[in-house]
């Protein structure tokens, strides 16, 4: 297995932290303190105000969470919003106090991240109107023999009687980040709580779970294949979605030759992270064929993805996330930076879905996805032959590794769906079909052209569910 490496070595990364004291000091020296407050981390905040109630070891401790209510309502926000910076803030900064932000930036993220007292668990972050299923998943994952430890994040929109219907489950946990905090509660009650759990998470190895997952088999032998045990993450990819939405949305009205990701990755500075590891990956053979200039070292998988050559807007799907912090401290850091509140932009995406794969590409880092693309489940199936129907409704994802044989590529099992459809399927009184699998790079002809919704699938073939798979629909 291949280990992180430092470059520079560890040491340097020991001086940053012996100057912590100093630098400190000096940043207090040059910083207004509405400038200081705005470069502090959230994480920061939210560290403080951070307890976990245990169902197996301490679930007497429950009684000392505040019953305060929080006074705001409405719907889940897409976290794609960021608080405007203040108005006052200095612009003369020297550039040896930038850097020294930055460098403590980093190294706050870095200690916070790597603080971890179990080498593995699962994070599953809820809000009340998920509750239903996020309880059932764990039922799910519970009857299959999945006994890892979990974490259930939230910002404090979960009721009392969420909370003991979920510590009675065994060895599951609630983590409350911000409590109390009206600012976190604007900040992160959306997706991104998912990434900020990530990286308080006291678990080495963290399996990240949308609640609205429907698993048709075990999801624990993930941990031991061998894209999670070389790379130390694992990941599914989203749908196809229009070349020009989300990702792909043209940056300039009368150029779409450099879409919004383009222009972010060209833009992003890697620099501050330099100093912390990664798992040295081969150098890109394809070329570029984007018109902008990139200062960091792409990957073959970038250069060669839908997202980054016009054909797709999406490229990952968060609903299940493999991640090592241990063994990716650099892209961990990054990912950390995009939700703290500071002047590091974060990428063009529908709430958290693309973080993940950006902060592995920038870290130069390997990382590791499903071999097959995503598929479809659902009743609306229109059946026009084999390789030639369109399916519309839930994501479904396969098992990630293909067999070396390609005749049997196409007999992929289905490892889980993904959407709240899940709640109104009933496939005893309405057939439910699932689609073939077929590998990532298989790219449908025309798709924007075809008109239909990103929820539908294109010339595919597809499947009835077993008997036994409806049977477990229904039971879940």
């Amino acid at each position: 297995m291949e280990q992180p490496t430092l470059s520079p070595k560890p040491p340097e990364l020991q001086q940053v932290a012996q100057r912590d004291r100093y630098s400190r000091l000096n940043v207090k020296q040059v910083l207004r303190p509405s400038f200081l407050r705005y470069c502090l981390l959230v994480l920061v905040l939210c560290g403080v105000g951070m307890f976990a109630m245990t169902a197996n070891v301490n679930t007497d401790q429950t009684t000392n969470r505040s019953t305060s209510e929080h006074k705001w309502e409405g719907e889940v926000q897409d976290s794609s919003y960021r608080p405007p910076p203040p108005d006052n803030r200095d612009s003369s900064f020297l550039a040896d106090d930038v850097k020294c932000m930055e460098e403590q930036l980093v190294y706050t993220i870095y200690e916070m991240a790597q603080r971890t007292i179990e080498p593995r668990g699962i994070v599953l972050p809820l809000f009340d109107n998920i509750t239903t299923l996020g309880v059932s998943l764990i039922l799910e994952l519970r009857a299959m023999d999945v006994h890892l430890p979990i974490e259930i994040p939230h910002c404090e929109d979960l009721k009392d009687s969420t909370i003991r219907t979920t510590v009675s489950l065994r060895d599951a946990s609630v983590k409350v980040f911000c409590e109390s905090l009206g600012n976190c509660y604007e900040l992160f009650r959306s997706f991104d709580v998912k990434l900020l759990a990530v990286i308080l998470s006291r678990f080495e190895e963290v399996m990240l779970l949308d609640a609205d997952t429907l698993f048709f088999k075990s999801p624990m032998s993930l941990w031991d294949t061998d894209k999670f045990q070389s790379t130390g993450t694992l990941s599914f990819y989203d749908r196809f979605a229009c070349g020009k939405m989300l990702m792909g949305k043209p940056l300039h009205r009368h150029n779409d030759g450099v879409r919004q990701i383009h222009d972010f990755m060209s833009r992003f500075d890697v620099s501050p992270f330099e100093l912390l590891g990664r798992i040295e990956r081969p150098n890109a053979t394809s070329k570029n064929k984007v018109p902008v200039t990139l200062h960091f070292s792409p990957s073959e998988h970038l250069l060669t993805s839908h997202s980054w050559n016009y054909r797709s807007g999406y490229e990952m799907d968060s609903s299940l996330v493999l991640w090592n912090k241990k063994r990716q401290p650099r892209a961990t850091a990054i990912l950390g930076a995009f939700v703290a509140r500071n002047r590091i932009d974060r990428p063009p995406s529908y709430g958290d879905k693309e973080l993940f794969f950006v902060a592995t590409e920038l870290a130069e880092t390997q990382y590791a996805f499903s071999d097959f693309g995503t598929g479809g489940a659902g009743w609306d199936f229109r059946d026009a032959g084999p390789g030639k129907s369109v399916l519309c409704g839930t994501a479904t994802h396969y098992y990630p590794v293909k067999a070396e044989d390609e005749r049997l590529v196409a007999n992929a099992s289905v490892l889980y769906l993904n959407s709240d459809d899940i709640l109104v399927y009933d496939p005893k009184t309405k057939p439910l079909y699932y689609t073939q699998p077929r590998p990532y790079r298989a790219y449908p002809a025309k798709v924007t052209k075809r008109g239909h919704l990103v929820e539908c699938s294109y010339e595919e073939t597809a499947l009835r569910f077993s008997p036994e798979q409806e049977d477990h629909i229904l039971l879940r």
